[in-house]
């Protein structure tokens, strides 16, 4: 009894931070996928591990336009519930990361949010 209480007490803390490190990619990895297929093809290559995205729900309260490959144009996404995914890539400190903003209720690619 007493070393399995020792035993969870010591892995408590290796669970807990496998879960933030890599949460959003066991809850969301369909979306972390979509998004990551929307991305094109040299960007892809500047993104350091796609599989461990970040992934944040998000309802925008001001102006937010992000670009649509679908329209080619900026479209603006204020008050519509979207899943925010962010990819680090090579680039960060430069450009910053790469946001792909998907539909919540849809689960469609809106469009990628604009880099620095």
């Amino acid at each position: 009894m007493r070393r399995s209480v020792i035993l969870t007490i010591l892995l408590f803390p290796f669970l807990l931070l496998f879960y933030i490190w890599f949460g959003d990619s066991l809850k969301y990895p369909n979306e972390i996928k979509l998004a990551y297929d929307y991305v094109n093809p040299i960007s892809q290559k500047t993104i350091k591990n796609w599989k461990v995205a970040r992934v944040m729900e998000s309802t925008p309260t001001a102006d937010l336009e992000i670009m649509s490959k679908e329209t080619n144009s900026l479209i603006n996404i204020k008050g519509r519930k979207v899943l925010v995914v962010k990819f680090k890539t090579e680039e960060d400190e430069i450009l910053g990361s790469i946001l792909v903003y998907i539909d919540k209720n849809t689960n469609n690619v809106l469009g990628i949010g604009g880099r620095k």
